[in-house]
């Protein structure tokens, strides 16, 4: 494997894993919300 096609693999599997991260601060977020703990006001905000 190359130099550019090893870049180009690391630069995918970054993006996927930003992705997968997202996405589990999404489900983590809804998660809350059902629970109704976005209603307070003493959590992080982010």
């Amino acid at each position: 494997m190359n130099d550019i096609d090893k870049e180009s693999l690391s630069n995918a599997l970054k993006s996927i894993d930003q992705k997968i991260h997202r996405l589990n601060n999404q489900k983590i977020k809804a998660f809350f919300e059902s629970l109704g703990l976005e209603l307070r006001d003493d959590g992080a905000k982010d």
